[in-house]
């Protein structure tokens, strides 16, 4: 069975090198309307967001972990879109 969040409105940064959308929580799966990429469990998502963190660290400021799963981050970064688009293809 799908882990699927608490709430149907869950949105968070997509964790895709060079892409600033969001992903969503749509019926089956998360996927980010900005990419394409789709991600079949939260465990696949937040596997994703642990792997951009570490290859960019200051990602880490639009997610925060609560209970072992990644959950966004109220966090405003003005500059998030620019250094989005430094990061290689």
């Amino acid at each position: 069975m799908l882990n699927q969040p608490e709430n149907t409105n869950f949105q968070i940064h997509c964790p895709t090198a060079h892409c600033s959308g969001w992903v969503c929580f749509i019926d089956e799966f998360y996927g980010c309307g900005e990419c394409g990429n789709v991600w079949f469990s939260k465990d696949e998502l937040d596997t994703a967001i642990n792997e951009i963190i570490k290859k960019y660290p200051y990602r880490n400021q639009v997610y925060q972990k609560i209970d072992n799963t990644y959950q966004p981050n109220d966090t405003k970064l003005p500059n998030y879109d620019k250094l989005i688009e430094t990061e290689d293809w």
